[in-house]
């Protein structure tokens, strides 16, 4: 029989693999810390379950199953708030905040960033904090709030390079870069991005160098410089394919529609919009799936076809209702969760009925919300 020690070694060992594979190969991943938490929880091994819940939140994340991985980050920090692990609890306060992000509600994404900041400066994770640094600069620049954006992440490098935190930097640079960008900045913008590309062979993530070609590709376009624009963008569609990544693949499909329009060829961009709307569908990524239904409902009205414009402006108006329900969902996981903690603490009454209050508002938001979508159903109906 194996001791209890040799098999939380052993299992260590199984979660950080899992880890690696929750980015890779997302599905493999979840799957094998599914067996990881099943084995932990026989053996009462209540740290090892909980890195296993945050591997299964960061593998529904890659796979854009944002409720799934909410509900795995919430069960995996009560297990660390009760252990007082303070390295695990920035960790899953930062994916909370990519999840609010990806789910577009900016206000709570933030908040999140703000308490992993305090506690990456707390313990001195100087990796974490530029990471976490460049996810608050990312929402500032969503949100077109540029100055403030431009501020954080040039915080992040100053971070980076006092403490030799190389990794960030083609990321940082780049989010600058992509900043420059939208103010018209074209030249800083360049010149951003190739500083960017210096410090690509740090990082050990494959996506910021696949997302550089991607933005090149954005920046040549948008300067009129077409052949340098098509290379860019079909070597970032043909990384971000190469893994699968359908998040980034979609993004890309939308930029090359851009590019084959400004090169009049119609029909070959709008087959690239249905390859966009199909993932988006395979991936159920509501919020991205909106994006492409806006650019085909605007295709068809530039072109006077009006029935389906209609249609498909009937399809973006239902997904972006979507959204608000899940939006308020999450809202309302999050809520529960605070209400729970704080029975099992025992607070004050007054403070337990106040949550109870806010739970009960939100169900009510989503109730009405539901009932509107239903009614529309039937003549929102589409394959």
């Amino acid at each position: 029989m194996q001791d209890v020690h040799e098999i939380h070694d052993r299992l260590n060992h199984q979660v950080e693999k899992a880890k690696k594979m929750s980015l890779s190969s997302p599905l493999k991943g979840y799957q094998m810390a599914c067996e990881i938490k099943k084995e932990a929880e026989y053996h009462k091994l209540i740290t090892i379950k909980g890195q296993a819940l945050y591997i299964m939140a960061l593998a529904c994340r890659t796979m854009g199953q944002a409720m799934e991985a909410f509900a795995y980050v919430n069960e995996a920090l009560e297990i660390f708030e009760l252990v007082s692990d303070k390295e695990m609890i920035m960790n899953l306060q930062s994916l909370l905040g990519i999840l609010y992000f990806y789910s577009g509600d900016y206000k709570s994404a933030l908040n999140q960033f703000y308490h992993a900041r305090m506690i990456a400066l707390e313990i001195k994770n100087y990796f974490r904090l530029v990471s976490i640094l460049n996810n608050i600069g990312e929402v500032h620049r969503k949100a077109e709030n540029y100055p403030e954006a431009l501020k954080v992440y040039k915080e992040g490098i100053q971070f980076g390079k006092t403490y030799h935190v190389y990794e960030s930097l083609c990321l940082l640079l780049s989010n600058i870069a992509e900043v420059y960008t939208n103010l018209g900045e074209y030249e800083k913008a360049l010149d951003t991005f190739n500083s960017a590309w210096k410090y690509s062979d740090s990082t050990g993530d494959s996506l910021v160098r696949f997302e550089w070609y991607y933005r090149m590709g954005k920046l040549c376009m948008i300067q009129g410089l077409s052949d340098c624009a098509q290379k860019h963008i079909e070597n970032s569609e043909r990384l971000f394919k190469s893994i699968d990544n359908k998040y980034y693949i979609i993004d890309v499909l939308l930029i090359k529609y851009d590019w084959l329009m400004d090169n009049n060829m119609c029909d070959q961009a709008m087959e690239v919009l249905f390859e966009a709307e199909s993932i988006s569908k395979e991936s159920k990524s509501d919020h991205q799936l909106s994006r492409v239904y806006e650019k085909i409902y605007k295709h068809y009205e530039a072109i006077d076809m009006y029935k389906k414009t209609f249609e498909f402006y009937k399809r973006y108006q239902y997904t972006l209702q979507k959204i608000e329900a899940s939006n308020l969902m999450m809202k309302l996981k999050l809520l529960e969760y605070k209400q729970n903690t704080l029975e099992e603490k025992r607070k004050k009454n007054s403070v337990i009925d106040f949550i109870h209050e806010e739970i009960r508002l939100e169900e009510q938001k989503l109730e009405l919300l539901i009932e509107n979508m239903d009614s529309k159903a039937d003549s929102y109906a589409f394959n």
